[in-house]
């Protein structure tokens, strides 16, 4: 399966569920996932399940848990 495939299945799991757990989303283990999200809510699900999170939005993110840029392009910034 693609990444975009992968991404695409996730999404419209998550959205439906609003759960997060990553081990069943593509054959993905949690330590191996990143998210990325403009909501820190989502973040926060994903990163108690066990996967990397990027907020992505121009305000700062208020978890520190949370890997924080302000635009998709700034993604390939970050050592992850």
């Amino acid at each position: 399966m693609s990444p975009a495939a992968c991404v695409r299945r996730f999404q419209g799991w998550f959205k439906k569920s609003g759960d997060c757990t990553l081990p069943g989303i593509a054959g993905i283990p949690p330590d191996d996932a990143v998210v990325v999200d403009d909501s820190e809510q989502a973040l926060d699900w994903a990163a108690d399940a066990g996967a990397r999170t990027v907020l992505c939005r121009t305000q700062a993110p208020t978890n520190s848990r949370h890997l924080h840029v302000r635009r998709l392009a700034d993604l390939s910034l970050l050592r992850i």
